[in-house]
């Protein structure tokens, strides 16, 4: 058995799309062209053509029998209704209704349109499309009873079975849907449990590393601090050594915590690109320039002895700086100072647009988010309005000062 549906899940409205998506609209167009066509050649070419009145009329209804065909899949009742009316009144205009010797073009139309009806319709519908054939035989047995030709049931019986076809297609398309739906189903279940999966085993990574790792990161710390002040003050070789020792530790713990930060998210994807830094800035300036700020880039000294963490952090402040300024800056430019100092790197944004009040007095989420980042590494960051423009200034240690 198959699983319950999705809420406001109907196989006729998935029959409905399946027949829009397989049925070309401009193969309905040419058969109901095609069928226009051919009963025009079929009444002229009748042994004994109608007088004139008549066989403009007859044309008339041609264009009824034949065109409406177009829209068989979209209207199937009205396109039933109108080729059998126009057919009826076509074979008492031209007295050839009850004898079924009159044009076959327009009773191959009538089988497709009770085809169509019996696959298409659905509801009250198929109730109506019974009515009205059900008076169109009495329409010609009536004609029939009238001129005393009789009545040729022989082409209801073949409308008949084309009804019970067109059901048989109906039921078809609804189990080809009912299938298709199911598939859709399996297919975002099984999307969705391989995506929790990922993030299950995410979350137990992060905790062995936080369990693990991070305690034994953060004792080795501690215990290197500890060592340092208890060594004797001429000893400047092992405390130096023991302050590279606590300060590598405590870089691994902030890039730590941001690891732990990346597994965490419950996205679908983890971020697998590598770890941008202001090596990448001049790419950064580029997006910026693609995207309608104007930005220029200045660069004063040499990276060196920057750690990754400080790195990373520097070029996200540079990221969200400029991405501030191009949300609420308007028509502006920018520009971006990088300077390398002995022990600090020294960052400067600035654009020379208006802003909004949240750019302007420098109280966005945005900012906030550098002055935590910076915060972690010991540095400072103003950011505000001034007359240039909005201006965000940061300075970082190159390397984490020592507790």
């Amino acid at each position: 058995m198959f699983p319950p549906s999705p809420a406001g899940y109907s196989a006729s409205m998935t029959a409905e799309r399946l027949r829009r998506l397989s049925a070309s609209p401009w193969l309905d167009v040419a058969i109901g062209v095609a069928a226009t066509v051919a009963t025009w050649i079929e009444l002229l070419a009748q042994p004994r053509p109608p007088r004139a009145g008549s066989l403009a009329g007859l044309m008339i209804l041609a264009v009824l029998i034949g065109m409406p065909l177009a829209r068989r899949r979209r209207a199937p009742l009205t396109v039933l209704t109108v080729v059998l009316a126009a057919t009826v009144a076509s074979g008492v205009l031209a007295g050839q209704l009850a004898s079924g010797q009159g044009p076959v073009t327009p009773f191959l139309a009538v089988l497709l349109a009770v085809f169509s009806f019996g696959a298409y319709s659905s509801g009250r519908r198929v109730l109506a499309g019974g009515v009205i054939l059900a008076a169109c035989l009495g329409a010609v047995a009536v004609d029939g009873w009238v001129s005393g030709r009789g009545t040729d049931y022989g082409f209801w019986v073949a409308a008949g079975i084309f009804w019970v076809l067109g059901l048989l297609f109906r039921q078809r398309l609804l189990r080809v849907a009912e299938l298709q739906a199911h598939a859709d189903r399996l297919q975002a279940e099984q999307a969705e449990k391989a995506r929790w999966a990922v993030v299950e085993e995410r979350s137990r990574i992060a905790r062995e590393l936080h369990d693990v790792i991070s305690h034994s990161v953060s004792v080795m710390v501690i215990q290197a601090g500890a060592a340092r002040h208890t060594l004797d003050p001429a000893d400047t070789e092992m405390r130096e050594s023991l302050q590279s020792i606590q300060t590598a530790g405590r870089e691994a713990l902030a890039e730590l915590r941001r690891l732990l930060g990346i597994l965490r998210r419950p996205d679908d994807e983890p971020a697998l690109a590598p770890v941008p830094g202001l090596a990448r800035v001049g790419v950064l300036v580029e997006q910026m320039r693609e995207a309608g700020l104007p930005t220029e880039l200045r660069v004063e000294g040499e990276a060196a002895g920057i750690a990754p963490g400080v790195d990373l952090t520097a070029y996200r402040i540079i990221q969200e700086a400029l991405t501030n300024s191009l949300r609420h800056a308007g028509p502006a430019q920018a520009q971006v100072s990088i300077r390398y100092r002995p022990h600090e790197l020294d960052l400067e944004i600035t654009d020379d647009g208006q802003g909004s009040a949240a750019h302007a007095d420098g109280t966005g989420n945005g900012l906030d988010g550098m002055r935590e980042r910076v915060a972690l590494y010991g540095g400072t960051l103003d950011a505000g309005h001034g007359d240039a423009g909005f201006t965000v200034h940061a300075r970082l240690p190159t390397r984490r000062a020592p507790a």
